[in-house]
């Protein structure tokens, strides 16, 4: 019963997302680059980032996305981050739904009271993207927050324990251009 009750709650929500008449509000980005300042998220503590639209249609669009962070070795963190993502956007007027997948390029290697520490090397991690994004269809500023968790395979490392995820939320501001 509970499975039927989801399925009619799936198809009633499909048509109406779907079933409607784009309406002027529903239109293409005016403009298909982005800049961003992303505070937490797959950057860690911060990111600086780059983003372009490769489909930009009214109701559903598709960005890839680049970001980097820097951290110095005082800080006993990865030195380099290099987020890398693919996001979908459902989008209603100015509002958007996005869903994101992609990979975190870092550094080679953890650094621990200043030395690099040669057992734990980390190559990079798997990253996702759940949110929100505010952007009106001709303006330039956008405004995003979303859940953004990242995952290391451990391997050898820990063979009871294969992967490991890093609960994360993001907040995003950008001028696009």
């Amino acid at each position: 019963m509970k499975f039927l009750t989801v399925c009619i709650l799936l198809f009633s929500i499909h048509g109406l997302t779907f079933g409607q008449k784009v309406s002027e509000s529903h239109r293409p980005f005016k403009y298909k680059n982005n800049f961003q300042f992303e505070a937490r998220g797959h950057g860690l503590h911060y990111s600086l980032g780059y983003e372009r639209l490769l489909i930009n249609t009214p109701k559903w669009k598709c960005s890839a996305q680049i970001s980097g962070a820097y951290y110095p070795p005082k800080t006993q963190l990865i030195r380099i981050w290099v987020p890398a993502l693919l996001n979908g956007m459902l989008s209603f007027g100015a509002h958007h739904i996005e869903l994101g997948c992609g990979y975190i390029f870092t550094s080679d290697g953890l650094y621990e009271f200043g030395k690099p520490d040669p057992i734990a090397r980390r190559l990079g991690f798997w990253a996702a993207r759940l949110g929100y994004r505010y952007q009106e269809p001709d303006g330039r500023f956008l405004l995003r927050m979303a859940i953004a968790p990242f995952a290391e395979h451990l391997g050898a490392y820990a063979p009871h324990k294969r992967w490991m995820i890093y609960p994360q939320m993001a907040l995003s501001m950008g001028i696009a251009f």
